[in-house]
């Protein structure tokens, strides 16, 4: 049964009680509550299917020259059936028919299946009196069974309750066939889900175990380019070497470029000296 075609709620009625119903005004009032069950409501939009404890709101009732009744308002809980196109029922079969399957909602109301709203894998049976399934041997569909529908349409008439229904969604049968299968899809899929979590579970343990490897690993990687020739230490090193060296290019007897340059020059200006000291010979 679709949970959505059941609603409770608290409803306020509005109760006009005859002049004899006044030495009894709360049996008076259960008497007409009582009146309006198994019945749609305009007011609530459904078939009041139970009432509960009410509770009287008017503590003093007028009684107006026109009109001999005396008007009380009461408030209960109410259970309202709402079957609409679309939702799934289950209905008990009262009748089996060459073209149609008759069925009892909650042991109240009427519902049909007609031949033409079932799947094609449905044939009637002439000898057993009932709806077989062409592809499942047990599917059957007969007197007594439960069947659960899709509703097509509601008819509303006079108070009361016509659904019409179909058989064309797989989901839909006889519950001693659908039902047993569901249970062992559930069987099977309880320990699947369990297995799944399980795994799931393990899988992010072995992820986050990953993940400290990968950490601890990362760390003896940067100790080990640390430590080794050519990890950070000898960067550090070659650096020092570099600034030794440009500090020793720096230092006056050193062989660097710009020392050079001016060695060069002054040998030059010393062989000009000796060629104007041969010029002057």
């Amino acid at each position: 049964m679709d949970k959505n075609s059941i609603k409770r709620i608290v409803a306020k009625f509005v109760i006009d009680l005859h002049p004899s119903k006044l030495a009894d005004v709360r049996a008076g009032i259960q008497e007409h509550l009582n009146a309006q069950l198994t019945e749609y409501s305009h007011d609530f939009e459904g078939m009041i299917i139970a009432i509960g404890e009410f509770k009287l709101l008017t503590k003093q009732a007028m009684v107006h020259p026109y009109f001999p009744y005396c008007r009380v308002e009461v408030k209960a809980p109410i259970t309202l059936f709402t079957p609409k196109p679309g939702c799934t029922l289950t209905g008990k079969v009262v009748q089996v028919g060459t073209d149609y399957v008759g069925l009892v909602l909650l042991g109240l109301y009427n519902a049909s299946i007609p031949a033409t709203a079932m799947r094609k894998e449905w044939a009637y049976s002439k000898e057993g009196g009932e709806w077989r399934s062409a592809k499942h041997a047990r599917h059957v569909v007969r007197v007594g069974s439960h069947v659960r529908f899709t509703v097509e349409s509601v008819d509303f008439q006079q108070k009361y309750l016509a659904v019409f229904g179909s058989l064309k969604s797989k989901k839909t049968g006889a519950l001693d066939y659908l039902g047993a299968d569901a249970g062992e899809d559930e069987e099977e899929a309880v320990p699947a889900a369990g297995t799944s979590g399980r795994e799931q579970a393990n899988g992010q343990h072995t992820a986050s175990k990953s993940k400290d490897k990968h950490k601890h690993k990362g760390r003896e990687v940067q100790e080990e380019v640390a430590g080794t020739p050519g990890g950070e230490s000898e960067g550090k090193h070659k650096k020092k070497d570099k600034k030794k060296d440009k500090d020793k290019s720096r230092e006056p007897g050193s062989s660097g470029r710009h020392d050079d340059g001016k060695h060069e020059k002054g040998a030059g200006g010393s062989a000009g000296a000796h060629a104007g000291n041969g010029k002057g010979e």
